[in-house]
Formats: C-alpha cells, sequence, structure tokens
C-alpha cells in the first residue's frame, strides 16, 4: 500500500511539473478565444479582450507556481521509494506447523 502511495506522488509530481507546458497549452486555448472575442467585437469593447487575457494569464501564473511543487513532490517521492527499496519491510510470521500430529 505504501508503495502505491509513493508511485502515486511521483505521477502527481510529474504532471504538476509540467506546469509550464499546461499553462502553454491554456495559453493557445486563451489566446484563440482572446483573437474571437476581439474579432467579434471590434476594439469597441476591451472588456472581452481584458477578461480573456486575465484567463490566460492565471493559467500560465498556476502553472509556474505548481512547477516546483511537482518537482520537490517528484524527489520526495523517489527518495521515499529508494529507501523502501533499501529497507524493505519485514515478512509476515510464518504460520504454526503442524508437524507434531505427523510425530505419532
Amino acid at each position: 500500500m505504501k508503495r502505491k502511495l509513493i508511485i502515486a506522488g511521483i505521477v502527481i509530481g510529474a504532471i504538476l511539473a509540467l506546469g509550464p507546458f499546461w499553462g502553454g497549452l491554456a495559453t493557445l486555448f486563451g489566446m484563440h478565444r482572446a483573437f474571437d472575442s476581439l474579432a467579434g467585437s471590434g476594439i469597441g469593447d476591451p472588456r472581452a479582450l481584458s477578461s480573456s487575457i486575465s484567463v490566460i494569464l492565471f493559467f500560465q501564473f498556476a502553472g509556474f507556481i505548481a512547477c516546483p511543487i511537482g518537482i520537490a513532490l517528484c524527489i520526495f517521492s523517489i527518495i521515499k521509494l529508494s529507501a523502501l527499496h533499501r529497507n524493505p519491510p519485514p515478512l509476515p510470521p510464518a504460520p504454526p506447523s503442524n508437524a507434531s500430529v505427523f510425530k505419532e
């Protein structure tokens, strides 16, 4: 169970470490939305354009904040996984032997 939790930490950390990529992807879609609002309203409505740009900046900021958190989580999880491999948990005790039944 502990091993699955550590591997989940590595996967989640890797996804968070790709934060700038996710922010760039959101920027592509956001810029498309911003230019659509600019084409639809013209220059007369700057609020439509500024709301689209604020969404773009939010996702870029979130991506850059998530990146160091993801890297730290990956490093921590990899260290824990290597420690788990170096010191595996003890095996459960062996069941009691029924050899006394056959000693007659």
